[in-house]
């Protein structure tokens, strides 16, 4: 009977043991837990810290690129308006120069003779 109860107790003792250990692992595994639930906390606050920069960074760069193709276009424009004034302005210098030499060419070259009477 001794060894029976021996057996018994030694059993107990070995299940006790085994509860504390599985009980002081699952306190070091909830430790490490809140510590990698702590650095997930963290590495997802930068990652979202990031995103939001990404969020005024982009409109930004898209509102920038926007205003130098606004201005491109803009100089465009003004460079066609100025190029159609400077073919106008050419075009009516030309007109005048080639009624004047007309004028000219006809008072010199093409006076008719007064007949003398």
């Amino acid at each position: 009977m001794s060894s029976e109860f021996w057996w018994v107790f030694s059993l107990f003792s070995l299940c006790g043991f085994l509860y504390k250990k599985l009980h002081q692992l699952q306190q070091v595994n909830h430790n490490e837990t809140d510590q990698l639930g702590d650095e997930n906390v963290s590495i997802s606050n930068k990652v979202m810290e990031q995103a939001l920069k990404a969020d005024k960074i982009v409109p930004a760069e898209i509102a920038k690129q926007q205003a130098i193709l606004d201005a491109d276009a803009l100089a465009e424009q003004i460079k066609r308006k100025a190029n159609a004034e400077a073919e106008a302005i050419l075009a009516k210098a030309q007109a005048e120069a080639k009624k004047r030499f007309i004028k000219f060419a006809e008072n010199k070259f093409f006076k008719v003779p007064k007949l003398v009477k």
